[in-house]
């Protein structure tokens, strides 16, 4: 039997997987999509094809938010402030008073 060709679409509109470079379709026909963000909510519908007939499957993804970004983070643009000297603790000597 022929392996299928797999199509997908989101909210029936085609992924064009090979253009979009946040997707990705993996090798066992799954699309993996990176940096998820909240527009990518929707639903997604895989379709398969070949010689011996078709199957489709859909599942609704909820992106709520953005996950955080530690590219842009920076280092400091000056030196931490010097420690404060070491305190010492002063005793009266023996015998003296």
């Amino acid at each position: 039997m022929p392996p299928p060709s797999i199509t997908w679409y989101k909210d029936a509109a085609l992924v064009e997987v090979g253009r979009l470079s946040r997707f990705r379709q993996r090798g066992d026909g799954g699309l993996q999509i990176s940096g998820l963000v909240p527009d990518d909510t929707g639903m997604l519908q895989c379709f398969a094809r070949n010689a011996a007939g078709e199957a489709q499957t859909s599942t609704y993804l909820a992106v709520t938010s953005e996950s955080p970004s530690l590219s842009c983070l920076s280092p400091p643009t000056s030196p931490p402030p010097p420690a404060p000297p070491p305190r010492t603790q002063l005793s009266p000597k023996p015998g003296a008073s």
